[in-house]
């Protein structure tokens, strides 16, 4: 049977299995995939209102869910995973979880990047969301039976977009100003300040200071 595979990556443009890997115990209960595109209105021309028109594509999510189960109820092949008998496997798996989609990398000053791969399926992305319902406990309250939801974003490559702009900007940064206001300023997307914060060296895209200049790098057509 496939297996459902997270691949965390220091480089979004890594090979899969190049860093930290995290295998799912039991394939995905649910798998939701979502795709957008983007429209914009402008006035017409001798018509009434206003005509709307294909912009580009927009962003790319996929949520999942999925069980970590120490139970017995569930065949695994894991083998023993205790280590302790103060630690249950689910939690040993939820940190290796942890260290693989959400932990924070000092040498890349961010958490990984990841590239998920099931059947067919494979996407490149960023956690945006990590939440774990703990179902079921033991007599010391150990847990052994948890529910993972997981959200993730699409990374797409500045350089790589085709409906974009071919210009260069640079802002000096006022009060008030934030990195995905202007990057919906400068490219009609705020979904790109990840990457500019990057082209920029930036650790904490949410605290720029005043009166330090930011650069939005051009997109190619």
């Amino acid at each position: 049977m496939k297996k459902f595979i997270i691949h965390g990556l220091d480089e979004i443009t890594a090979a899969p299995g190049s860093g930290k890997t995290y295998e799912l115990q039991l394939n995905p209960e649910s798998i939701k995939r979502n795709r957008a595109i983007t429209m914009g209105a402008n006035p017409g021309v001798d018509v009434a209102g206003e005509v709307v028109q294909y912009v580009g594509y927009g962003e790319q999510t996929l949520d999942l869910d999925f069980y970590i189960d120490s139970t017995g109820a569930i065949q695994s092949d894991r083998g023993d995973r205790y280590g302790s008998k103060n630690v249950s496997s689910v939690d040993v798996d939820l940190k290796e979880l942890e260290e693989t989609i959400y932990s924070f990398k000092n040498d890349i000053h961010k958490p990984r990047y990841l590239f998920v791969e099931y059947g067919e399926m494979n996407f490149r992305c960023m956690m945006t969301a990590f939440n774990v319902e703990f179902l079921l406990f033991d007599v010391d309250g150990h847990t052994i039976r948890a529910k993972v939801h997981l959200s993730l974003k699409a990374y797409v490559d500045i350089a790589s977009k085709k409906p974009s702009p071919d210009m260069s900007h640079s802002f000096t940064i006022r009060e008030g100003d934030s990195l995905p206001l202007l990057c919906k300023k400068v490219y009609g997307d705020m979904n790109y300040y990840l990457q500019v914060a990057e082209h920029n060296g930036l650790t904490n895209f949410r605290e720029l200071e005043v009166g330090s200049t930011v650069e939005f790098p051009p997109l190619q057509r």
